[in-house]
């Protein structure tokens, strides 16, 4: 049965002098230690609430009790300075890249937040309230995934529901001879805290949250399942806006029974940032002065510092190694073996890449062509060039070389085809027409047809042919050789021959000689003519036989003699002596770039490289001239200085791995102006005879070598025993996702960190190292189905260290790592029943009777429609995240006020298309990104930002990534 005993709603005003407008519980594990009386009897450590307790459709869901109050100076608090958090392939595959960028907006408001003492001491930066609604999402009893885990980011940083503990129950008595509930009485404690604005920073007990006064009544119960017995709290003014604080647990677990408001954040309701009395909780616990007995951060090794004797250590050159970043990880950690390489990218490109050649070469440049002296001569006969080109004209490439074995064809295509008829040639004797008989015979020739000879006709190129003499006309002689009776002899008589000859100039027809260059001469010069005579080349036969008569036989004949004149010289061969040239040529190729990131290179000074570099180039010949005897050298040496923009230089040294804190530079020893020689040697080509050429270039790069007297600092881990130490003024999240977006390898991260401990009254800093080697916060999902738990929402844990309470006391601890916040991802769900009207008949229950429990979301004040989850274009994106590699995979820190470098961003793998457009957003004042992907600027304001970097290609195809940037 439950009664409400009016009879102690005794509120308890306070004078109007004394009144407090702050207000925030302390978080810590229930029931512990001094607070053993926290129990379940009287309202503490509640179970998830389920939707029985609801009174409306999609009402907000208790989260269920993760911890219980705390008095003063028993509180529970996180030490690191930052906490790295992850979603796993769960709640990717549900929530997209869009649910893990709404919850990015929870630790984007907690990381705006700096250091808790640098407000002011009213807090008035902050707001009473910041709940809005947005009632599209209300109407479809939306809940926003943002908000939702800016309340659990809070319980994590150790505050609990200060609405909620302003009264609460201490202990539940039954006077003896008594029974309930008339005999019970109660002991009501306050376990909300405020400092009051005086020079003491006063703590004290109050009933305010957000200035909003609170009172409370008592239920109680009697029997039944627990709790038995708790208060429930509401404002003592009935306009007033309750639960304001993002610490309100939904629900607070018992308003919701009495009240329409359950407390807490509702459907349809966001928050855009903490309130007041949020960021009191966080000042009260983070703030320097409260010095607490407690550990380490779990996982945390102190390190501690030793100083070996100073070191002598050399520098080397800065522009050798940028020039050498374009070998792979492997052959660079030969050429440095101890250097530390912690990444390395590699990227394709296309690009145009100048290339400086050396080259031999007759022209242009100082080769020369040397001739041996007559002595070494050698005699060369010419041919008949008439005949060379009418063989040429219709004979097979291996018809000429079997012709002329030394001759070089270049190419010989075949122009066309041709038809060289042959006539069809007869000759006899005959009688002359009307001569007395008998007459004497005469011969006769006469042509009967022709036959058809179809020939290839060529276009030779030839490549070691010179002519010597040439004509466009050819002389010939024609001697014509008949075989036959003379004229007027009488019938029967002997034959008897008879020759005559024509010389004639036949026009159009090329004569002249040439002659073969063999192919190892480097060109020739023609020493004298040893020999000269005419001869004859060729001979055209035209013959006609067999011809008889009454008379007796005869024969004809004649004959085409073609003529040329021979003649033999002495040539000099050329020696071929080039000298070397460095030409450059440009040419596109896909070039293999690395991008590396080192952790203990360490360049001298550190805060400059300069970007211009003093080379000196010499180019060496040792070679012959065109004056010199063959075999003859003489040396030839130009060298250039050059101040060379954009080639890198300086000086840097590797930081041994055995200064593990670090070291300082005490005196520079010695300074040295020394350079860095690159020799591009060419051997002798082949076919030039070698006596002892040398082509060589030599390019000296200058640099400034210093010898430097070094003090290493050498660091040892060690387990630090508890201790008092200040708060830690700020807290960082840092996103730090996992190897792949859906994969389970998480990349461990190493956390330099400083706590300041107070020992004999002083303060003293330390430093620590922690290594993360899975999430300090998981963002996963899960299907909640099962007992009325269906409609929850999320479920989480928290870890509190307990080792160094005090006695009798349930604090102060710790609050340790690794959590997860497991959101429910049942998806679209509906409550339907009971039948009301049990004595009703063909009563149903259907579509129509049933209403939305809750739904995931993100939305803001504006007009946009909420996204709800699951989001397609959020799982496209998701997908095209995995094809899609983005480079670099984090934002380097930053300081306010201060040039950040430049950082260029590439995409590779996958199906994009460039050209690529880049927008980015959520990036601090100062900071821009050019749509082609570069973020630079000076940032103008301090905190931890959550960065979206947006890609778009030629197709209109997009995806988002987002980065986390500190500015210091």
């Amino acid at each position: 049965m439950r009664q409400t005993i009016k009879g102690l709603f005794a509120i308890l005003l306070l004078a109007a002098g004394l009144q407090a407008s702050w207000g925030f519980a302390l978080l810590g594990p229930t029931g512990n230690g001094g607070d053993s009386w926290q129990t379940a009897t009287i309202g503490y450590n509640l179970a998830y609430g389920d939707e029985s307790q609801q009174t409306s459709p999609g009402g907000p869901v208790f989260l269920g009790d993760i911890g219980g109050p705390k008095n003063i100076g028993e509180e529970y608090r996180r030490n690191t300075s930052k906490v790295y958090y992850a979603y796993d392939a769960s709640f990717f595959g549900f929530f997209g890249t869009n649910g893990a960028a709404a919850a990015d907006g929870a630790y984007a408001i907690m990381n705006n937040l700096t250091n808790v003492s640098s407000y002011s001491s009213d807090l008035s930066e902050f707001p009473l309230t910041s709940q809005h609604f947005n009632y599209t999402a209300q109407h479809f009893f939306l809940t926003d995934i943002k908000s939702v885990t800016l309340h659990l980011l809070i319980e994590q940083m150790g505050l609990a529901d200060p609405e909620r503990f302003t009264w609460t129950l201490a202990e539940r008595d039954l006077l003896p001879g008594t029974s309930c509930p008339s005999g019970d009485i109660y002991l009501v404690l306050q376990r909300n805290f405020d400092i009051s604005p005086t020079a003491l920073s006063t703590l004290q007990y109050s009933a305010y949250v957000n200035s909003v006064l609170y009172s409370y009544f008592i239920v109680e119960n009697c029997s039944g399942p627990n709790p038995l017995a708790y208060t429930v709290p509401f404002t003592t003014d009935p306009d007033a806006e309750e639960f304001t604080s993002v610490a309100a647990n939904n629900g607070d677990g018992f308003g919701a029974a009495y009240f329409s408001y359950g407390g807490g954040l509702q459907v349809g309701g966001f928050y855009s940032g903490l309130t007041r009395d949020d960021v009191a909780g966080l000042r009260y616990l983070l703030r320097a002065g409260n010095i607490n007995t407690e550990n380490v951060a779990a996982g945390s090794l102190l390190l501690t510092t030793n100083l070996p004797p100073p070191q002598l250590l050399t520098t080397l050159s800065y522009g050798l190694f940028i020039s050498q970043l374009t070998n792979d990880p492997a052959t660079l950690q030969a050429l440095y073996p101890d250097l530390q390489i912690t990444s390395s990218t590699t990227n394709f490109a296309l690009t145009n890449i100048t290339f400086t050649i050396p080259t031999y070469t007759n022209f242009p440049g100082t080769t020369v062509t040397n001739f041996q002296s007559p002595s070494f001569s050698v005699l060369l006969t010419n041919y008949d060039l008439s005949l060379f080109l009418s063989l040429a004209r219709t004979s097979s490439p291996a018809a000429m070389l079997a012709l002329y074995p030394q001759l070089v064809i270049l190419s010989s295509p075949v122009l066309y085809y041709t038809n060289f008829p042959t006539p069809n040639v007869s000759t006899y004797l005959t009688n002359a027409y009307g001569s007395p008989y008998p007459a004497v015979p005469v011969q006769v020739t006469v042509t009967n047809g022709y036959s058809p000879n179809i020939f290839p006709v060529y276009d030779y190129t030839f490549g070691n042919l010179v002519t010597n003499y040439y004509s466009s006309s050819n002389r010939v002689t024609i001697q014509t050789i008949s075989v036959t009776n003379y004229t007027g002899s009488p019938y029967g008589s002997p034959v008897s021959s008879n020759a005559t000859s024509v010389i004639k100039v036949l026009t159009n027809n090329i004569s002249g000689d040439f002659f073969l260059i063999p192919t190892n001469w480097c060109g020739y010069k023609v020493f004298q003519k040893v020999w000269e005579q005419k001869i004859p080349s060729y001979t055209n036969v035209l013959t006609a036989s067999g011809t008889t008569n009454t008379l007796g036989a005869a024969q004809f004949t004649q004959n085409t003699i073609m003529y040329y004149t021979n003649r033999i010289w002495a040539v000099e061969p050329g020696v071929c002596e080039p000298a070397l040239i460095f030409t450059t040529n440009e040419v596109s190729l896909v070039l293999t770039n690395y991008q590396y990131t080192f952790g203990n290179l360490y360049t001298n000074p550190p805060t400059q490289q300069y970007t211009n570099t003093l080379v000196t180039i010499t180019v060496t010949n040792i070679g012959v001239t065109g004056t010199n005897q063959a075999g003859t050298l003489t040396t030839n040496v130009v060298t250039t200085t050059n101040l060379i923009a954009g080639l890198p230089s300086g000086d840097f040294f590797i930081i041994p791995a055995a200064w593990t804190c670090g070291f300082a530079i005490e005196q520079v020893v010695k300074t040295n102006v020394v350079g860095t020689t690159n020799t591009v040697s060419t051997p002798v080509p082949p076919g030039v005879v070698d006596i002892g050429q040398q082509y060589s270039i030599t390019t000296v790069s200058i640099y400034t070598n210093h010898v430097l007297l070094i003090q290493p600092y050498l660091c040892q881990l060690s387990s630090n025993a508890p201790a008092l130490r200040e708060g830690m003024e700020r807290i960082q999240f840092v996103r730090a996702n996992f190897d792949s977006l859906v994969g389970q390898y998480f990349q461990p991260i190493t956390n330099i960190y400083t706590m300041v401990k107070v020992t004999n009254s002083q303060p003293v800093t330390e430093y620590y190292e922690r290594i993360i080697t899975q999430p300090d916060i998981l963002m996963t999902a899960d299907n909640f189905i099962g007992g009325n738990t269906f409609n929850g929402s999320v479920s989480r844990n928290i870890i509190f260290d307990t080792s160094q309470v005090l006695p009798n006391l349930a604090g102060p601890g710790v609050i340790n790592s690794p959590v997860s916040f497991n959101y429910n991802k049942i998806g679209n769900a509906f409550r339907n029943g009971p039948i009301l009207d049990q004595g009703a008949t063909n009563t149903t229950l259907a579509e129509f009777t049933h209403y939305q429990t809750m739904a995931w979301a993100s939305f803001d004040g504006s007009t946009n429609d909420p996204v709800v989850y699951p989001d397609g274009t959020s799982i496209q994106n998701l997908e095209n995240q995995i094809l899609v590699q983005l480079t670099p995979a984090s934002l380097a820190n930053g300081t306010n006020g201060v040039a950040y470098p430049a950082t260029q961003f590439t995409a590779t793998g996958g199906s994009f298309t460039p050209r690529f457009t880049w927008l980015a957003s959520g990036l601090p004042a100062g900071l821009t990104m050019s749509s082609d992907g570069i973020i630079s600027g000076t940032p103008g304001q301090t905190g931890t930002f959550n960065v979206t970097i947006q890609l778009t290609d030629s197709t209109s195809r997009k995806v988002q990534w987002n980065y986390s940037i500190t500015i210091q």
